[in-house]
């Protein structure tokens, strides 16, 4: 019952026209049914750690396996229209997700997404991710919610770079173009892309979720809109990923925070013998970095941060969340100032009730979570923010947030 109040509020938003109240009251709807004990999005708590993922455990899920002919990607996925948790959703909603047989995550979504604007804008808005809206993409098989396509899809985001946000209909940028809704699969010999866009009101936002061959991970956000009173004012967009990491399973996770400084030349949290430094490779780019680790749960912003590591203490199996170029330096003193964003990352230890927020406004609320809980050689999660900041009409020109997730360790298959 914790977001309750606020759609009731937001039934007379300024923002609240037919659709979107018409919008407001499936979640109401979605939201009493939850409440009754109907739990119409539950996942277990933990995935599976063998070598291949049982989407039956997950309601409305598919399989997506790629390559088609041993696979080194295989993992559950839910369209964001079934997405959870409700009444918000979360995007394209991913689960036991696998890289060469080895449990990278037992689920990774996106359940918070705002924006906020400033003096002469629109206020603020906590913003939904189940509902779709059409796209163009072109392939075969192409129904159902799910399209391979031939080529790459092409959303509002993707419109020609003259284009600008004004009224003119023939604008690509001001028309939702396609027919297909649902979660287009991009499959080249070394990438595997899933791309869809959604709809909360006026705005537009695409994602695009990017798998390699080596390893990597590249989930993006994009964010646009069709043409509205209230977008050429100056605002910020703020999205918080989910990673909740159970590498080789939920036990022996630990995160380390890297920076720039030389670090603690003295730490050896896995007791190997080796200083913390030096039992991974070098940082991102090449640098070399000092590590902090992680013994309790935390949250802040970038500061000296370059990225993160999380690493199975005992596999020692990792990856590194790198922040994107445009993310590190999204502005932290913005119009309300800095608590509007509240943080750049949370390190949590898990909790099958700490999947969403606790709502009750636009801003992000899960500073509650921070207890003082273990978080070294523990189920971890890790929540991180990304967005953008659009100034005086650009919103266009959207591009696109978020992090590089890279391997480290060995993740060659088993035997």
């Amino acid at each position: 019952m914790r977001r309750l109040a606020t759609l009731l509020l937001a039934l007379d938003a300024p923002r609240a026209g037919n659709q979107t109240k018409e919008r407001t009251m499936k979640k109401l709807i979605a939201l009493i049914i939850a409440s009754c004990g109907l739990a119409i999005h539950a996942h277990p708590a933990h995935a599976a750690t063998d070598s291949r993922p049982n989407c039956a455990l997950y309601s409305n899920s598919k399989l997506m396996s790629w390559p088609a002919t041993s696979p080194v990607w295989q993992f559950c996925w839910r369209r964001p229209d079934n997405s959870g948790p409700q009444p918000a959703g979360s995007g394209v909603e991913l689960f036991d997700i696998h890289y060469n047989g080895h449990l990278v995550f037992s689920h990774l979504n996106v359940p918070v997404l705002n924006v906020e604007y400033g003096p002469g804008g629109c206020g603020c808005y906590r913003d939904w991710l189940d509902e779709e809206v059409r796209f163009e993409a072109v392939g075969s098989p192409c129904g159902d919610g799910y399209c391979k396509v031939i080529q790459p899809a092409r959303t509002t985001c993707d419109c020609a770079p003259t284009d600008t946000c004004d009224s003119n209909p023939n604008n690509e940028c001001n028309v939702d173009l396609g027919s297909f809704t649902g979660v287009a699969a991009e499959k080249e010999s070394d990438h595997l892309t899933m791309t869809t866009q959604m709809s909360a009101g006026w705005y537009r936002y695409s994602q695009y979720l990017t798998f390699y061959l080596d390893g990597s991970i590249h989930p993006e956000f994009a964010f646009a809109s069709v043409p509205n009173g209230c977008t050429g004012t100056t605002h910020f967009h703020h999205g918080y990923y989910r990673f909740d990491f159970d590498i080789d399973g939920p036990a022996n996770d630990t995160v380390f925070r890297e920076t720039q400084s030389a670090g603690d030349k003295d730490s050896d949290s896995d007791a190997d013998g080796h200083n913390d430094n030096f039992d991974e490779a070098a940082g991102p780019g090449g640098t070399d970095v000092g590590r902090v680790l992680v013994s309790t749960e935390e949250y802040g912003y970038h500061g000296d941060t370059v990225s993160w590591l999380v690493k199975d203490m005992a596999t020692k199996r990792g990856y590194r969340v790198i922040p994107g170029a445009d993310d590190q330096p999204l502005p932290i003193t913005n119009f309300d100032p800095a608590p509007f964003a509240v943080g750049d990352y949370w390190v949590l230890a898990e909790h099958d009730d700490e999947n969403d927020d606790l709502g009750a406004g636009c801003a992000i609320n899960i500073n509650p979570f921070v207890n003082g809980e273990d978080t070294a050689r523990a189920d971890v999660v890790l929540w991180y923010r990304y967005g953008t900041l659009h100034e005086h009409g650009d919103e266009c020109f959207c591009g696109r947030r978020g992090p590089t997730l890279v391997p480290i360790g060995n993740w060659l298959p088993t035997p």
